[in-house]
C-alpha cells in the first residue's frame, strides 16, 4: 500500500471520466461483490483464513477479559444528588451512568418525569437512550422534533425547569440540532470553534459553553490493566469510506501501519450487521475484521491492550475530537490516531500518523519503558481534569445549579524532611505540597483541608507529578491506601493496577483521610492498590551525565532543540520521533531550555539529559527571552556534530529524513547544506514541496544543485524550514549568523541568510519534517500587542541586512507587499480590542523601516493613510 499523500496526488479530468463511466458500468457486479465479500469475512473459510487474528490474538483478548477485577467508582468524588432528565444517546447515558439520579426521558413519560427533575438535559441525539425511542428527533421537521419542541420542552418549562442543550456532534452536525439549542436555557457543545454560531443562532439562551468529552472510572479504567496485557492493536468502531473521506484516507495509514508492524491487529465492526458497501473496511484489513461486540466487552478490551487506534472524524476543532481518545487513555491503552487539533495540542503523547510507515515505526521503537511512560502519562491527564463527572458539574453549572467542590488536597509526612524533600514537594504540578513532621500532621491536614496524606521520605527522590498520580488513583480505585511500588521495573510493573497485598513500601504510600468520599472497595488494612513504579526511586539511583562525554568519535549530526516550557510535547513528539531515525545513536542531541518557568519542563528536561545516548543540557535561568532565537543560537554554539540541524519540541522528524539529508552531504562533499520538504498539519494536511521552488529559483535539477547569486530573489524570498535542512556544522558556525534574540519569524530570516551564502546544495524530494502549525500558545498562533513587538525585532534587522547585501530593492519588489498583507495585516484583524491600538503603533513602526518603498497594495495604503504613516 502507498502511503496516503493527498497533496501529491495529480488529476486528470479524462482519465476520470473514463474510470467513472467504467466504475458506472460495473456497479451491479460491485455490489454484488460487495455482498459476497460481507459474507466472507464472517464465513468459516474466512476465519481460517484469519490464523492468528481469529485465533491467537482474539482468542488471548478474551482470555485477558475473563480475568478481569471489576472497575470501580473511585473514592474521591461522590455522585451528585441532582435529579437529571435525560434525553440522549446509549454511550452520552453510558458514559454518565452513577454520576448523578438520571430520569430516562421518552415521548410518553415526560410529563411524570417533569415533576421530579431538577433539569432537562436535552442531548443531540438520533434514536434516544434505547435506540428506539427518539428516533427521527434529528431530523428538523420531523413529528419526533415537532413532539420535543412543542410538547416536551414546554412541560419542563410550566414545571420550573430549566433546560440544557448538550451538542456532541458538532461542527458537522450543526445545522440539524441548533434549533432545539435555541429552545434551551443554556448550551453546551463539545467544539469550542460553534460557540460564535450558537451565540449569533441562539440569542435567548443564558449561556454557551463547551464541555469536551470525559471518562467514566465505571467504565474507563485502569484496574487490573497490567494482569494479562495483549500484544494486538486493535481498532472498535465503524468505517465512513463516503462520508469521511480524508477520515478514511488516514484511517487507511493506521490500519496498514498496524500491519506492517510486529504486532496483531484485530478490527471490531460497530456496523457489522448493516453489510453495506459504504461501511465496508478496506479489502487488505477484511480478515482482521470481527462483528459488533458488546460494550462491557469493548471497555474491557480497552484495559487489556497496550495499544488501539483511535479515528477522528473531525479534524479542526481545539476541544471536539472522539470521546475513544480519551477513554483509552484513562484505561492505560497507548493511544495511535489520525490527527486531530485539540489531541494534538493537549496529548502530545498521542501518536498522531503522518503515514502507515510512520505508524509501524512508531509501534516497533518503543521500549518497554518507553510505552509504559506513554501509558502512565494518559491516565494521569485522563484522570486530572477530564472526568466526566466534571463536565457534568460544568454543564449544571450553566443554569444556576450549585455543584460541590472537586479540588483534592494532600499533604505530605515525613520523620525528617531535609530542604531537598521540601523543595520537591513545593515544585508538585498539583501546586505546593506543605512536608510536616508526623507530630504536627493532624493540626496541618485539618488546616490544608487535606484529603490524602503522602508518606514520604528523605531517602528517595520525587518527580513533579507524583503527588498527582496518588490523588487520580483515588479517583478511579474505591480503597483506603494506595502506594507507588518499588523494585525493578519489570517485576514492580507486573503488581501495577491492582490491589497488592502489604502495606507500601516506606516513603510510597498514601491514605485517604477525607470522611466525604464514594463508596469504598472492601479493604482489610494489609492492602492497598499498587498504582506504578513512575515518580519516585531512591536517591543516588538516578544521576545525571552528559552522556556525549563517553563518546569517543565526533556525533555525526547535532540536533539543536530549544525548549520552553513544552517539556511533554518535547518527550513525546519531538524526542520520540529522533528516536526512530537511523541515526540515533549518531546523534548529538543539544537541549537548550530558555528559561522555563512552568516546573514540569526543566525536570522533564534533566530526565532527558540522562536518558539520551548522546545529550548536550544547557539552561538558561531567567525566565525566558521571549523566542526560540536564543536557544537556537546557543545549540549551534554548542554543537559538536559534523552536521547539524534543528527541531522544534512541538515538531517530528518523519521518514528517516535527517538520516538521507546526512547521506546526501557525504555523497556531495562540495554542498554547504541539504534539504527536502515538510509536512504541515492544522486544520488540514498539506506538504510544502520547498525543493520544487528550490530546483525553479537555482535552474537545477537532480539532488545536487549550484546556488547562483540570484537564487533568493528568484525564489521571492520565499523560506524554507530550517527543521527541513541540514547543514555541515563549522561552515553553518564560520558564518557568525546571530537569529534576533526575542524575535518572531527568526527562522525564516535565518533561512535567507544561509541561502544567501550557500553555493552548493544537495536536495530530496522526501518529507523531512511535521510541522504542527496550530499548537496552543505557540509564538505564531497567539497573537496580541506583543506578537507584533517580536516582528519588529525581527525587521529591525532584517531590513539592516536587506541593504547592506543589496537585496532591499529584490525584496520589496518580490515578498514584502504579499507579505505584510496576508500575515501582518490578517493577524492585526484577530489582535483583542484591547490591545489594538497597542498592535497598530507596533506595525506602523514595522512599515516605517520601509520607507523607501512605494507602496501598491490597497490594504496596506488604507492602513497607511488611516495610521498616518
Amino acid at each position: 500500500m502507498t502511503d496516503p499523500n493527498p497533496s501529491e496526488r495529480p488529476f486528470d479530468s479524462y482519465e476520470a471520466l473514463r474510470r467513472l463511466e467504467l466504475i458506472d458500468a460495473r456497479l451491479p457486479q460491485l455490489d454484488a461483490a460487495a455482498a459476497g465479500l460481507q459474507e466472507l469475512a464472517s464465513s468459516p473459510e474466512a476465519r481460517a483464513l484469519r490464523g492468528v487474528s481469529e485465533r491467537g490474538a482474539l482468542e488471548a483478548a478474551e482470555r485477558a477479559i475473563a480475568g478481569l477485577p471489576p472497575r470501580e467508582l473511585g473514592r474521591a468524588h461522590a455522585p451528585l444528588t441532582t435529579r437529571i432528565a435525560i434525553i440522549a444517546d446509549p454511550f452520552l447515558v453510558t458514559s454518565f451512568e452513577a454520576l448523578a439520579d438520571f430520569l430516562p426521558v421518552t415521548p410518553e413519560n415526560y410529563a411524570e418525569t417533569a415533576t421530579q427533575a431538577d433539569v432537562l438535559l436535552v442531548a443531540s441525539t438520533w434514536r434516544g437512550h434505547d435506540g428506539a425511542c427518539w428516533r427521527g428527533v434529528g431530523t428538523p421537521g420531523s413529528r419526533a422534533r415537532r413532539h420535543l419542541l412543542d410538547v416536551v420542552i414546554p412541560a419542563f418549562r410550566r414545571r420550573g425547569v430549566p433546560v440544557v442543550f448538550y451538542s456532541k456532534e458538532d461542527p458537522p452536525n450543526y445545522s440539524w440540532f441548533v434549533e432545539v439549542a435555541a429552545a434551551a436555557d443554556a448550551v453546551v457543545t463539545t467544539a469550542e470553534e460553534v460557540v460564535p454560531h450558537y451565540r449569533a443562532d441562539c440569542p435567548d439562551v443564558q449561556s454557551v459553553d463547551v464541555v469536551p468529552f470525559g471518562v467514566n472510572p465505571l467504565h474507563h479504567s485502569p484496574i487490573g490493566s497490567r494482569l494479562r496485557p495483549v500484544s494486538s492493536v486493535f481498532f472498535a468502531g465503524s468505517w465512513h469510506q463516503d462520508k469521511y473521506p480524508e477520515r478514511a484516507t488516514w484511517g487507511r495509514a493506521l490500519l496498514e501501519g498496524v500491519r506492517r508492524s510486529h504486532r496483531d491487529l484485530l478490527v471490531f465492526d460497530r456496523n457489522s450487521e448493516l453489510r453495506s458497501l459504504s461501511y465496508m473496511f478496506p479489502g487488505p484489513v477484511l480478515p482482521f475484521v470481527h462483528n459488533a461486540v458488546p460494550h462491557a466487552f469493548l471497555m474491557d478490551l480497552q484495559r487489556v491492550s497496550d495499544f488501539a487506534l483511535n479515528l477522528n472524524s473531525v479534524i479542526g476543532s481545539k476541544t471536539m475530537y472522539a470521546n475513544r481518545a480519551i477513554e483509552l487513555q484513562a484505561s492505560g491503552t497507548v493511544v495511535i490516531s489520525n490527527y486531530n487539533l485539540g489531541l494534538n495540542s493537549r496529548f502530545p503523547h498521542v501518536h498522531l500518523a503522518n503515514s502507515a510507515a510512520d505508524v509501524a515505526g512508531f509501534i516497533d521503537s518503543l521500549t518497554f519503558d518507553q510505552q509504559r511512560t506513554i501509558q502512565v502519562r494518559g491516565i494521569r491527564d485522563a484522570f486530572g481534569s477530564n472526568l466526566s463527572l466534571y463536565g457534568l458539574d460544568r454543564i449544571l453549572s450553566t443554569v444556576g445549579l450549585s455543584t460541590p467542590d472537586r479540588t483534592l488536597r494532600a499533604i505530605a509526612v515525613a520523620d525528617h524532611a531535609d530542604d531537598r524533600l521540601r523543595s520537591q514537594f513545593a515544585k508538585q504540578s498539583i501546586g505546593p505540597v506543605e512536608v510536616v513532621a508526623p507530630e504536627h500532621l493532624e493540626r496541618a491536614a485539618n488546616a490544608a483541608q487535606a484529603n490524602v496524606v503522602l508518606d514520604v521520605t528523605s531517602h528517595r527522590d520525587y518527580g513533579v507529578n507524583y503527588a498527582l498520580d496518588h490523588l487520580n488513583a483515588y479517583k478511579y480505585a474505591s480503597t483506603q491506601q494506595a502506594g507507588k511500588l518499588d523494585g525493578p521495573a519489570e517485576a514492580a510493573d507486573a503488581r501495577a493496577h491492582q490491589y497488592v497485598d502489604g502495606t507500601p513500601a516506606a516513603g510510597l504510600g498514601s491514605r485517604w483521610v477525607s470522611a466525604d468520599s464514594a463508596d469504598t472497595h472492601e479493604c482489610s488494612q494489609s492492602d492497598y492498590y499498587g498504582i506504578d513504579h513512575f515518580g519516585s526511586w531512591p536517591r543516588g539511583v538516578r544521576t545525571v551525565t552528559v552522556t556525549a562525554a563517553h563518546h569517543a568519535e565526533r556525533p555525526l549530526l547535532s540536533v539543536v532543540v530549544p525548549i520552553y516550557n513544552n517539556g511533554q510535547h518535547l518527550k513525546y513528539k519531538c524526542i520520540q520521533s529522533l528516536r526512530r531515525s537511523s541515526l540515533f545513536e549518531q546523534m548529538e542531541i543539544i537541549l537548550v531550555d530558555d528559561g522555563s518557568t512552568d516546573g514540569a519542563t526543566p525536570a522533564t528536561v534533566k530526565e532527558l539529559a540522562a536518558q539520551l545516548p548522546r545529550a548536550v543540557h544547557y539552561r538558561f535561568r531567567d525566565g525566558g527571552s521571549g523566542s526560540a532565537s536564543r536557544p537556537r543560537n546557543k545549540g549551534l554554539e554548542l554543537a559538536t556534530g559534523e552536521f547539524v540541524t534543528y527541531l522544534d519540541p512541538d515538531n517530528e522528524a518523519t521518514e528517516d529524513g535527517f538520516a538521507h539529508l546526512v547521506e546526501l552531504l557525504r555523497a556531495h562533499p562540495e554542498a554547504e547544506i541539504a534539504a527536502g520538504n515538510m509536512s504541515r498539519w492544522s486544520d488540514s494536511y498539506r506538504v510544502s514541496n520547498n525543493v520544487a521552488y528550490l530546483r525553479q529559483a537555482t535552474g537545477g535539477a537532480g539532488e545536487f544543485v549550484a546556488v547562483p547569486q540570484a537564487t533568493l530573489a528568484k525564489l521571492k524570498f520565499r523560506p524554507v524550514s530550517i527543521q527541513a535542512l541540514v547543514a555541515r556544522t563549522d561552515w553553518l558556525r564560520d558564518l557568525h549568523l546571530v537569529q534576533p534574540v526575542g524575535a518572531a519569524g527568526q527562522d525564516s530570516y535565518f533561512f535567507q541568510q544561509v541561502l544567501f551564502h550557500t553555493e552548493k546544495m544537495a536536495l530530496s524530494d522526501r518529507v523531512i519534517h511535521t510541522y504542527y502549525a496550530a499548537v496552543e500558545d505557540s509564538t505564531v498562533n497567539t497573537v496580541g500587542a506583543r506578537f507584533f513587538e517580536k516582528y519588529l525585532l525581527l525587521e529591525i534587522p532584517r531590513v539592516a541586512w536587506l541593504h547592506e547585501v543589496g537585496l532591499f530593492d529584490a525584496y520589496a519588489e518580490t515578498r514584502l507587499e504579499q507579505y505584510v498583507r496576508d500575515w501582518y495585516l490578517n493577524k492585526l484583524d484577530a489582535v483583542k480590542p484591547a490591545e489594538r491600538s497597542d498592535a497598530v503603533a507596533t506595525l506602523a513602526k514595522i512599515l516605517a523601516l520601509y520607507a523607501d518603498h512605494q507602496w501598491r497594495e490597497p490594504r496596506i495604503r488604507a492602513f497607511l493613510a488611516e495610521h498616518g504613516v
